[in-house]
Formats: structure tokens, C-alpha cells, sequence
């Protein structure tokens, strides 16, 4: 019978070992972050400004359409 072996991870977790992120990596990290944020928000916002064109120029076709039933009598 084969005897299993202990997994290792490979990383020393001892003090000092592993390499801290600096304060440029987090600031480069959030502005990379921020970003992506913007752009996604102008992604999705063009895209509700599209649709809601779209519908108001729909309601505008139907609204001044020829054959549109005559206004109250006046």
C-alpha cells in the first residue's frame, strides 16, 4: 500500500517571506478598479439612453400618425 504524502502548498507563510502589496500596487489596483466602474456605468447608461429613445420615438409615431383618432371636439 502506497503511504500519502503530505500536500505542500509551496508558499512560505512565515513572516516576511511573502511580499506585501505597496501603497502604489493598492492605489494602481483602485484607480484600475474605478475605472472599470465608469466605464461600465457609461456602457449601461447609453444603453438606457438608447432604449428610451427608441420608445419616445415610437409614442412620437403613433402620437402624429395620419390615421390617429381626432381630438376632443373643440
Amino acid at each position: 500500500m502506497v503511504s500519502a504524502t503530505k500536500f505542500m502548498f509551496g508558499t512560505d507563510f512565515r513572516e516576511g517571506s511573502r511580499k506585501a502589496a505597496g501603497e502604489a500596487d493598492l492605489a494602481a489596483a483602485r484607480a484600475e478598479g474605478f475605472r472599470a466602474g465608469q466605464e461600465q456605468a457609461q456602457r449601461e447608461a447609453q444603453s438606457q439612453l438608447g432604449g428610451l429613445t427608441a420608445q419616445l420615438a415610437r409614442s412620437a409615431e403613433r402620437l402624429f400618425a395620419p390615421d390617429a383618432a381626432p381630438c376632443a371636439n373643440v
